[in-house]
C-alpha cells in the first residue's frame, strides 16, 4: 500500500509529486510511504542498513536540491536568488497653466490643471510581484531583501485644479 501526503484544495493534489518534480532529496519511499531517514521495525524489508542506503541512493539518484525538512542546519544555497534589477517610472505629473490674459477676465491670478500618475510602469525580469521586496514583514537584520510575498504597489492617478485668487 502506498501512502501519500495530500494537502491543498485541488482534488488529487499530492505534495510528494512537487518534491519529485523539483528533483529534491527525499527519504520517503513512494512505494511504501516509509520514512527511510528514521529506520524502525517497519523498514526490515530493506535488509538492514545496507539495504536502506541502497534504496535511498536509488530514490535520490537524480536529486539536485536538498529538502529543507531533511536537514538540521541551514544550508546556504543560491537556488532562490535572482536578479531583481528594474526600471520604474514612479511619479509623472502633466499640467497646463491657463494663459494669464484669459484668467484675468474672471478676476483670478492663476489656474493650473494637472494629472499625476504614481507607479506607472515597472520593467523587470523578476518573477515576484515587486522587485522592491517587502523587508518590513520580518524585522530580521539577517534577511535583507528577502521577498515575503508582499502585495504589488498599486497604480494611482490624481487630477486637480490649482486656482490662485
Amino acid at each position: 500500500m502506498a501512502l501519500a501526503f495530500n494537502t491543498g484544495s485541488a482534488k488529487g493534489y499530492n505534495i510528494n509529486n512537487d518534491f519529485a518534480l523539483n528533483n529534491r532529496y527525499t527519504w520517503i519511499d513512494p512505494a511504501t510511504g516509509l520514512n527511510l531517514g528514521k529506520p524502525a521495525g517497519s523498514t526490515v524489508d530493506y535488509y538492514g542498513a545496507e539495504g536502506l542506503i541502497q534504496r535511498l541512493n536509488a530514490l535520490n539518484a537524480g536529486a539536485n536540491m536538498y529538502n529543507p525538512a531533511a536537514v538540521t542546519t541551514m544550508q546556504l544555497i543560491d537556488y532562490a536568488v535572482e536578479d531583481a534589477s528594474f526600471l520604474r517610472i514612479n511619479n509623472v505629473t502633466v499640467g497646463y497653466t491657463l494663459p494669464k490674459d484669459w484668467v484675468k477676465k474672471v478676476f483670478i491670478q492663476n489656474i493650473r490643471v494637472y494629472l499625476t500618475g504614481y507607479n506607472l510602469l515597472c520593467i523587470t525580469k523578476y518573477s515576484g510581484s515587486d522587485p522592491e521586496v517587502d523587508t518590513s514583514s520580518k524585522k530580521n537584520a539577517m534577511t535583507p531583501g528577502v521577498d515575503y510575498a508582499s502585495y504589488p504597489k498599486s497604480r494611482s492617478f490624481v487630477a486637480g485644479i490649482n486656482v490662485t485668487f
